[in-house]
């Protein structure tokens, strides 16, 4: 077991502040570097939290034989590349949601991950929080019957930052927020989807600020349907639902899931299960993930494996052909 994970922080924008200050609060894992294309921004932020060393290019954070993992926080648009760069120099590798621009640059990532022998792994927090596997666990307990169907929906008004909507950043609702409600429905029944139908408003530049996104998913010989809403222009409640035949179960916030109520047939509050309390930030989970799979030897996180990733991004690559949503990598390949 690593007593101590030494990660270097590929990227010094609003998520990679979050990180540095949940890395900051644990015991077991320390941000020893930081990277960006400007030295000077590198320094600033290595000097508010602490770290150790910081680099004006990401070149030189490859060739640090101190680092036992490289999260990768840059827009969407560059975790190819630059998750592709930490392989080539045999750097474990953990990549920000959503894994890439598209599931053709996923599969290739993950094939030249297995082929060099490197750990690689999607940070996508909520896989890794103790209350995935509680939620899946009561959806399917018969405490709400069998399942009838769920919904989810995630917004924010963030249309005012660059990096959600360039399309040349890969921005939009879908990959950057939707994905999280996704995940959560994705959690409870798999992937099996089809009969994909999605009303979307799209932006000026053509990448989509709202999206209500409709399927089924094929889970044990039956057809579920299913659907999520997100925006970027505007908040939405957050919850997810989990309708039964003998009841149904409300998640608070698939982004960072609070609490469970279940409900009976007749309406009635039967169960509350709240989330686990916690010191530190819900993104420690996903540093010890990488910790105890490093230690294992293992090549990526038993709670996001390289399948699930690659699933979830042909999915949003379905939705999006379906929205008429394309980015100019999806072109280039």
């Amino acid at each position: 077991m690593y007593e101590r994970l030494r990660v270097g922080i590929l990227g010094t924008g609003s998520m990679a502040v979050v990180m540095a200050t949940s890395i900051k609060a644990m015991k077991n894992v320390e941000a020893a570097a930081v990277a960006s294309r400007t030295l000077s921004k590198a320094q600033a932020f290595a000097e508010r939290f602490g770290i150790p060393k910081a680099y004006g290019t990401y070149e030189e954070m490859y060739e640090d034989d101190d680092l036992d993992l490289i999260y990768v926080v840059s827009p969407h648009s560059h975790h190819a590349q630059y998750a592709g760069q930490c392989i080539d120099h045999g750097r474990a590798v953990l990549v920000e949601k959503s894994f890439t621009v598209n599931a053709e640059q996923a599969r290739a990532l993950i094939k030249k991950a297995e082929e060099k022998g490197v750990f690689l792994t999607e940070a996508i927090w909520t896989r890794y929080m103790p209350m995935t596997k509680t939620i899946a666990e009561a959806a399917h307990s018969g405490k709400i019957g069998r399942i009838n169907a769920i919904t989810a929906n995630l917004g924010y008004a963030v249309s005012d930052r660059e990096r959600v909507i360039s399309p040349e950043l890969a921005g939009g609702a879908l990959l950057d927020v939707g994905v999280y409600a996704l995940t959560f429905i994705s959690t409870v029944l798999g992937d099996d989807i089809s009969d994909i139908k999605a009303v979307t408003a799209l932006s000026e530049r053509g990448v989509d600020l709202s999206d209500q996104v409709s399927f089924n998913v094929n889970f044990e010989g039956r057809k579920i349907p299913c659907s999520f809403y997100t925006s970027i222009t505007g908040p939405t409640d957050r919850n997810g639902i989990i309708y039964g035949t003998e009841g149904y179960m409300i998640v608070g916030n698939v982004n960072n899931y609070q609490y469970i109520e279940i409900y009976d047939n007749s309406h009635r509050l039967v169960e509350e299960i709240a989330a686990p309390s916690q010191k530190e930030t819900g993104y420690v989970y996903q540093f010890e993930a990488c910790r105890r799979a490093l230690s294992e030897g293992k090549k990526e996180c038993e709670e996001m494996t390289h399948r699930m990733t690659i699933d979830v991004m042909e999915n949003m690559d379905v939705i999006r052909r379906v929205m008429g949503v394309t980015y100019p990598a999806d072109l280039a390949e």
